[in-house]
């Protein structure tokens, strides 16, 4: 079982210039926060009660080939049992600690509304947390979960932060902005972290289940959080053979980037599955408008058109694919084209 160790935070930031509200929420939650770590720093996270820290499932999945700790001092540590509760979709886990010696942070009566005063916990570049001031823009909709939209003087690059309002009370726990160019910050309701935390199980699983598919990506192109959250989604419901789902999920990631050509090559895999060829071909073209030169896309189409009756196209494309170093379309080649028409 892998082990994650609680140490508690030091009091390092100097907040004589900061109003003595936010100076008093500050240090009244910095007990409450942990830094998880492997070799490096992995992410963050907080207690939510007194043996349990909720962190972002990306956060704790980075662990899952050894082991990681989460530091909240120099001094004390705690063993993490395991997960009691999980959702990839939601992004949360709730991990277990061996001795209840956390400080909880209290969860808001109310949801965030338009306007509302809040802070936001920073992650400084002297590797020291620091507190700022945020307001709520909006309840962003991103078709499977309901984002806290926040305007704020900086862009959180971190994730599994507390986002307090004015009393210092839980509103969500932030994550890396799912819009890519974007100087709006986001953050998963306190709602959600209740609704997972109204599941957990009274034993603690491995670290290790919480382990993704494997799944096959052109690390060259980077993704926000949430678009490879629900990438990573998409293909998971593809090897689960539920089609439909993958084609929602990848259509959720489309939205947030329309320039990503993995979701269009992914989501066009999941309609010709289905017989969707007239539109997996859509999907493919699209892919292939934006990265000319993306082999395993022209492998795809190839096959799209084959199953249309496009034999040409579908051998000009496996050509295409097998010299960007596709090497499997060349068994297409060999069989279904004329060789040395192709040539």
């Amino acid at each position: 079982m892998k082990k994650v160790i609680v140490l508690f935070f030091s009091m390092l930031l100097v907040v004589s210039a900061f109003a003595q509200d936010m100076q008093s929420i500050y240090y009244k939650s910095m007990p409450s926060l942990v830094t998880l770590r492997n070799v490096d720093d992995l992410g963050y996270g907080f207690f939510i009660d007194k043996d349990l820290v909720v962190t972002n499932y990306q956060v704790i999945n980075k662990a899952r080939n050894g082991a990681a700790k989460a530091v909240l001092s120099e001094t004390l540590s705690l063993d993490v049992l395991g997960y009691v509760a999980a959702s990839e979709e939601l992004n949360l886990v709730i991990l277990k600690v061996s001795a209840p010696q956390g400080i909880p942070l209290e969860f808001a009566a109310t949801a965030p509304v338009k306007d509302e005063k809040l802070y936001l916990f920073l992650h400084k570049n002297d590797q020291t947390l620091g507190i700022g001031e945020g307001s709520v823009i909006e309840m962003k909709d991103f078709g499977t979960i309901k984002l806290i939209q926040i305007g704020a003087s900086v862009v959180l690059e971190n994730s599994g932060l507390p986002v307090l309002n004015a009393e210092g009370k839980l509103l969500g726990i932030s994550i890396p902005s799912p819009i890519l160019d974007t100087n709006y910050n986001f953050a998963i309701p306190a709602e959600k972290i209740k609704e997972l935390l109204a599941t957990k199980s009274d034993t603690p699983e491995d670290l290790k289940n919480l382990d993704p598919p494997h799944i096959i990506q052109n690390e060259s192109r980077e993704k926000s959080a949430l678009v490879s959250q629900y990438i990573n989604q998409g293909n998971a419901k593809l090897l689960a053979k539920d089609y439909k789902g993958a084609i929602e999920k990848f259509s959720n990631a489309i939205k947030l980037a329309p320039s990503d050509p993995d979701a269009y090559v992914f989501r066009g895999q999941a309609k010709v599955l289905l017989l969707q060829y007239k539109d997996a071909l859509d999907d493919f073209n699209k892919a292939l408008d934006i990265e000319p030169n993306f082999a395993e896309a022209y492998d795809l189409r190839g096959i799209t058109r084959a199953e249309l009756g496009d034999k040409e196209g579908a051998c000009e494309d496996w050509v295409k694919s097998y010299e960007l170093g596709f090497n499997e379309a060349f068994k297409l080649v060999k069989e279904f084209c004329d060789v040395e028409k192709e040539k």
